[in-house]
């Protein structure tokens, strides 16, 4: 799964909790899918994320609204608690899809397209950003 599938994913996943008639959130189904939501992200699109000084911020922020919706799970909490920290999450993810998407851009000015030289810049460039130049 990519990050932009994940966003589309919350995005849905927002459309359906604005459904809910009542002021707090008693399906399980719902609360399940939610904690699926965090299961995924931090089993399969946080390890993707490269790891950049300056996408760390943006990546603590997502983790931590993450963890919040992770806790508010385990609670019959607010809809629009729930709202709020999608919104919140996804506006985290594309600001850390942007960033990702311009150092690929600068990535991509290498001489050699080589998909592999590609990978290893791009870990010279998280291990020790003066060795990948």
């Amino acid at each position: 799964m990519s990050l932009l599938e994940f966003i589309k994913r919350i995005e849905t996943t927002k459309k359906k909790l604005t459904k809910v008639s009542s002021p707090q959130l008693h399906s399980d189904k719902l609360r399940s899918e939610l904690r699926s939501l965090v299961e995924d992200y931090f089993k399969t699109i946080r390890p993707e994320i490269i790891h950049d000084a300056e996408i760390n911020f943006d990546i603590a922020t997502a983790d931590e609204h993450l963890q919040t919706l992770l806790e508010l799970c385990h609670k019959k909490g607010s809809v629009k608690t729930y709202i709020k920290l999608l919104s919140l999450i996804r506006n985290s993810l594309i600001s850390i899809d942007s960033k990702i998407v311009s150092a690929e851009k600068n990535t991509g000015t290498i001489i050699n397209d080589n998909q592999v030289d590609i990978q290893i810049v791009k870990t010279l460039e998280r291990v020790l950003p003066s060795a990948a130049l």
